[in-house]
């Protein structure tokens, strides 16, 4: 198993943050979206399951990163 140093840990965390907030921004302009705009309502729906889906991704990650931080 690959050991990491703190600092790569940190850096990890960090980057998982910075693409858990890019998926916060990105759920809260489909959901802006499917507010202002009812034509294309299916497709929007299906990105934002996707970015949602995304976003828990990331938060099991930082949850992984955190307990080996821990460690």
């Amino acid at each position: 198993m690959e050991t990491f140093t703190l600092d790569e840990l940190q850096e990890l965390r960090y980057f998982v943050r910075s693409k858990m907030d890019e998926t916060r921004d990105r759920i809260v302009d489909i959901q802006m979206i499917i507010g202002f705009d009812e034509t294309d309502r299916e497709n929007s729906n299906q990105m934002l399951k996707y970015y949602e889906r995304e976003l828990k991704t990331f938060e099991v990650i930082e949850s992984k990163l955190e307990q080996m931080k821990i460690v």
